[in-house]
């Protein structure tokens, strides 16, 4: 039942954000924004289905750690 909830909010979501984008030509504006949407479609579909996703703090700071060297 969440998956459905999750995938028509985001129908909705799309719909309403992408079509004006593509009316008015914005192609960078719209791939990117393509990105980012189905990027967290995605993440929120692994949540509702229940999987837990690890958090992206500790790969970020293996970063940070090895610019600092």
């Amino acid at each position: 039942m969440a998956v459905l909830i999750v995938i028509l909010i985001y129908s909705l979501a799309g719909f309403i954000e992408i079509f004006p984008m593509i009316k008015k030509k914005q192609k960078k504006r719209l791939i990117l924004y393509s990105i980012f949407f189905i990027i967290s479609f995605l993440i929120s579909i692994l949540l509702s289905i229940g999987i837990e996703i690890s958090s992206p703090a500790v790969f970020i700071e293996r970063i940070v750690v090895l610019f600092k060297k």
